[in-house]
């Protein structure tokens, strides 16, 4: 069972905690309203996930960095593929990394979107806003 809430649920998963309140301030400045978990690394997202999906809380987006501690971006999607948690969230990744062998990595894991991390605050804006089409709007 998974509840929905009228605010669409995001987690942002990545080591940066400024990349992470970008995100919160780039979806306010947007005039999103959005409910924002976060997970530092891979492993602290594993376990968040596992929280989630048992509570039947699965977010509607994951907003997932690569290069991380304990564990990297593709071992969290490895992860959620293994486990079958939170089947029906989008994952997009958002990394510094522009490699076209790490992108098509994270297509063949089920990833929906491979971006790079914007250089500044306007582009960041622009990104959320298409990121908003992963967003449950129908309550």
């Amino acid at each position: 069972m998974t509840i929905h809430s009228s605010t669409p649920h995001i987690l942002v998963i990545d080591d940066n905690p400024a990349d992470i309140e970008l995100i919160e301030l780039g979806f306010e400045t947007n005039e999103v309203a959005v409910r924002i978990d976060q997970a530092g690394d891979g492993i602290q997202a594993q376990e968040k996930l596992r929280q989630l999906a048992a509570a039947g809380d699965c977010p509607q987006l994951i907003l997932l960095d690569l290069n991380m501690p304990r564990a990297n971006g593709f071992e969290v999607m490895q992860f959620i593929n293994a486990q079958g948690l939170c089947e029906d969230t989008s994952v997009v990744v958002m990394t510094t990394s522009n490699a076209i062998s790490d992108r098509d990595r994270c297509l063949a894991l089920g990833v929906k979107e491979f971006m790079t991390k914007p250089p500044g605050f306007d582009e960041l804006l622009t990104l959320l806003k298409k990121l908003e089409t992963y967003l449950d709007w129908q309550k």
